[in-house]
């Protein structure tokens, strides 16, 4: 487990990091690497939804991004309420209550009260398709109109230069198996790193 003591007051566990370092993880795992976490907490990694429900089932949780463009640009969102809820139920997340202040923009809105899918496990709501199999990661995928507008379980990108700027006019906009935060300026841009976070709700 990795915690972040520095960022808005500190006391915050990492649920996911995404940044280019020598060799990058690879997201395109199944249910039970997603399940129970992978990764070195030193760099990419994902904590696991076990222990994402374990943390988040009987206290008010918060949920943060962090997020760092290609261009040192920096960015944040903040959501008030967040839970993972258990293997029988799918994972399903919960994060609502986003902060008006924030500055990346609240892509998590699309993915709220999905489950959680994996290439080996099918729970979308996109009929006759496999949103996690079609996008090579595990993620809170929607499917109906669209599969995400988060996306930071996918195939990072290695200083990609100037990504596409197209304003994000659609929900069913995506730019496929990529790591990709839409919202942000009303663009979509390749992160050059990105962190989820949560701690216990302060406010």
């Amino acid at each position: 487990v990795w915690c972040d003591h520095t960022t808005s007051g500190g006391g915050w566990t990492v649920v996911l990091a995404r940044l280019q370092q020598t060799n990058q993880e690879d997201f395109s795992r199944g249910w039970a690497e997603y399940k129970a976490g992978f990764g070195d907490p030193t760099g990419e990694h994902w904590l696991g939804l076990d222990a994402l429900h374990v943390m988040t089932k009987s206290r008010l949780q918060e949920l943060r991004v962090n997020i760092t463009d290609w261009h040192n640009n920096t960015a944040w969102a903040e959501w008030k309420e967040f839970n993972v809820a258990s293997e029988s139920d799918k994972y399903e997340l919960t994060v609502v209550r986003y902060t008006s202040d924030s500055l990346a923009g609240d892509a998590l809105k699309w993915h709220n009260g999905m489950k959680f899918s994996t290439p080996d496990h099918d729970n979308d709501v996109l009929l006759g398709g496999h949103c996690a199999k079609k996008n090579d990661g595990g993620w809170w995928y929607r499917g109906y109109r669209g599969c995400y507008q988060a996306h930071p379980t996918g195939r990072y990108q290695v200083n990609p230069g100037d990504p596409p700027k197209v304003t994000v006019n659609s929900r069913n906009f995506e730019l496929g198996p990529v790591l990709v935060w839409q919202n942000w300026r009303g663009e979509s841009y390749y992160p050059r790193t990105l962190f989820l976070m949560f701690r216990p709700a302060r406010n």
